[in-house]
């Protein structure tokens, strides 16, 4: 059977956030033998920007060369490039989808306030579009090991056992540790279920031979201490299950997902939706 690489999208604007999402990527892809195709999308932006700059699609194609040239010769990865047409949400799925990829990796901006909330949204809005998770990154360039601690969210939802699979992936491709974040509840029902779906991600990563530790929420407010547990852990990645009932007034309002995405300390951040695939599970995990 032909042994196929492990693709990973890399949506990309030319800006820092992408060249650290390519980072992020190109190290993942070379412990994964995997390969990197960089996704720039042609939109009416786009190309109001590249009729202002007296650019044209050549030029685009010389650049995106010239960055997957980068890649190869800084991480010993293959790289390539496309160039979709249509919404930046949509196109950045529908390529990963027809690439076979099994994973994307975009940058955001570590902004504050409103904007803040809004580039969330769109990230969030692009994961919620995507056949397969997402990181998003920062500014902030990965360790030269990798991502060698995981931080996975556990409650009472049975979407923790799947996103639990995702962590162990990532942590065992980089001979790292799994952190399970247990959250507190007040209803016994809800502390009960969410106990045993700690203890079902316990068992998963003893079954890997996967290194773990369960820390348990002290604190009223579940996401404010994750991350800042997070960050006294010096946690490489969180892994978290996105939402797709996102709109606009949850954007003006604040949401949980955007707060962890933009994060101060710019850690990582991987987004899967329920029923998600992810290439690196299936390669490293046990059957």
């Amino acid at each position: 059977m032909e042994n196929r690489k492990m693709i990973i999208t890399v949506p990309t604007d030319f800006t820092k956030e992408a060249e650290c999402a390519a980072v992020h990527a190109a190290t993942i892809a070379s412990k994964a033998n995997g390969m990197i195709t960089l996704v720039h999308v042609l939109n009416r932006e786009s190309k109001k920007n590249l009729k202002k700059t007296e650019k044209t699609e050549e030029d685009l194609k010389a650049i995106l060369k010239k960055d997957c040239d980068k890649i190869r010769s800084g991480f010993g990865v293959e790289a390539n490039f496309v160039l979709p047409e249509g919404s930046i949400f949509s196109a950045i799925g529908d390529s990963s989808e027809a690439l076979g990829a099994k994973l994307v990796v975009m940058g955001t901006h570590g902004v504050v306030g409103l904007e803040q909330k809004l580039l969330g949204a769109w990230a969030l809005r692009v994961v919620s579009d995507s056949p397969v998770p997402v990181i998003i990154v920062q500014n902030k360039w990965p360790d030269a090991e990798g991502y060698k601690k995981v931080m996975v969210t556990a409650d009472y939802n049975k979407e923790s056992k799947q996103l639990v699979t995702h962590a162990i992936g990532m942590a065992k491709l980089f001979g790292g540790e799994v952190l399970i974040f247990e959250g507190k509840e007040g209803d016994e029902f809800l502390s009960r279920q969410t106990q045993n779906n700690t203890q079902f991600c316990v068992r998963l990563c003893e079954a890997n031979g996967v290194k773990y530790r369960v820390i348990k929420q002290a604190g009223s407010d579940y996401n404010n201490e994750m991350l800042k547990t997070a960050v006294t852990e010096n946690v490489d990645l969180i892994c978290i299950m996105s939402r797709k009932d996102m709109d606009l007034k949850t954007v003006i309002l604040g949401d949980a997902e955007q707060r962890i995405i933009n994060n101060e300390a710019q850690i990582p951040v991987m987004c899967a939706n329920p029923a998600q695939k992810f290439g690196i599970t299936n390669m490293v995990l046990n059957p």
